[in-house]
């Protein structure tokens, strides 16, 4: 929510410019690349420690690993799922 707050807050402040008949303070195409590159992260550093901790704090973590695994099937299996999350 708050994520979606900060993207539309520029485009609230240029409509109520706007409708008080100034002009447009800044463009559209000018602030959404730069200020969704901040909230994605945002994102990521508030959710990649809660990638692993919610496997160690629900102790499914020796799970995993009770089967051989490749060293890097745990960590590819987390980038992939960060990144879905990213991208949905």
């Amino acid at each position: 929510m708050l994520a979606f707050v900060a993207i539309c807050l520029p485009a609230f402040v240029n409509a109520f410019a706007v409708a008080r008949g100034n002009a447009r303070l800044f463009g559209y195409d000018v602030y959404v690349p730069g200020l969704r590159v901040a909230v994605v992260t945002i994102f990521l550093a508030a959710q990649a420690p809660e990638l692993v901790s919610r496997d160690l704090r629900s102790r499914v973590l020796p799970l995993y690993f009770c089967r051989p695994l490749r060293r890097g099937d745990y960590p590819l299996a987390k980038y992939l799922a960060l990144t879905a999350a990213c991208c949905c």
